[in-house]
């Protein structure tokens, strides 16, 4: 069953709003989590938890598009589904799912049983971001690259996956972090701090050497899910809060814990952890800060009764498909 209210008809969204890849006249819809992704681990029919904590179905889960850029798009997330990768075209398929998430947002309401509440996410917030996003999707399809003076303008990292038999997703719209499990790899990446945290190397060092141990041997299967889940949203949250230190993410959070636009402003420093800043990152994560210790040796447990961050994704069983 859907539990959430359209502000206005599907249809009518997909149809009317402009392409999420050009901003142009839409004829056509795209599948924000890959249509090939939600087929290897069964998706179409599980749900996912929305920021107003109401649910959509994966397969509802699509923004409108335009059939040539649908078509181009295609190619990239064709090569990654088959572990062909790209650097530029990994952040790009991120990205799409990072701002096609909140563009989705855009129709939903914040209040399933009160049809004229306001809209989850309003699109002016994202709209930015969304601009953003087709410059350099327009850059990249005619030119080859980016153009950008990083290239990726973020730290991508391409992983080997803790477990191929379990999906994960986690992505915090505060920090602009995401992180994703296809199978043989998890994809991630800090979308706004040019790569700051990849020269540094620390966050792939301590993916590959750190001992995470492993889930209790008599755990059921969505417990099993649950504990790969937390290891990884654990690892994203400093990931996502180490580039969040630097000012140079596209939010900042105010004195009343809002996510808001900031003018931009690269530091050339990072500043020193705040533990009152740190819970609330946490928080889009999915995850409760249990005790605070600098140097990212902070305790980290989950929110009750929500394994997700800004939004959760995860299949009743998260099997991949035979």
């Amino acid at each position: 069953m859907i539990c959430y209210a359209e502000a206005k008809p599907v249809r009518e969204f997909l149809m009317t709003q402009r392409c999420i890849f050009s901003g142009q006249d839409s004829d056509t819809r795209e599948h924000v989590i890959s249509d090939w992704l939600q087929r290897r681990f069964g998706l179409q029919r599980a749900t996912y938890q929305l920021p107003s904590t109401s649910g959509l179905d994966y397969r509802h889960a699509k923004v409108p598009a335009s059939g040539r850029y649908n078509g181009l798009f295609g190619e990239i997330e064709n090569r990654i589904s088959q572990n062909r990768f790209v650097w530029e075209e990994v952040y790009l398929w991120l990205f799409k799912i990072h701002i096609g998430l909140m563009y989705r947002d855009t129709s939903l309401r914040t209040n399933v049983k009160d049809p004229v509440s306001e809209t989850i996410v309003d699109v002016s917030l994202i709209d930015n971001q969304l601009r953003l996003f087709q410059i350099l999707v327009k850059a990249y399809f005619e030119n080859g690259q980016l153009g950008t003076a990083e290239s990726p303008p973020g730290s991508v990292f391409i992983l080997p996956s803790l477990s191929s038999d379990f999906f994960d997703f986690q992505h915090s719209f505060t920090t602009g972090c995401i992180g994703i499990n296809i199978g043989e790899f998890y994809l991630a990446a800090s979308l706004w701090d040019f790569q700051i945290a990849k020269r540094f190397e620390y966050f792939d060092w301590v993916w590959k050497r750190e001992n995470y141990g492993s889930p209790p041997a008599e755990a059921k299967i969505d417990e099993i899910a649950a504990w790969y889940h937390h290891v990884q949203a654990i690892w994203l949250c400093n990931l996502g809060y180490w580039s969040f230190r630097w000012n140079i993410n596209m939010y900042r959070i105010n004195k009343d814990h809002q996510p808001v636009l900031p003018a931009f402003c690269g530091a050339p420093f990072q500043r020193t952890e705040d533990p009152h800043e740190l819970a609330q990152i946490c928080q889009t994560f999915g995850l409760e800060l249990k005790q605070f210790i600098p140097d990212g040796k902070s305790t980290f447990g989950a929110l009750p009764n929500r394994l997700g961050g800004d939004k959760m994704y995860r299949s009743k069983t998260n099997k991949p498909q035979s």
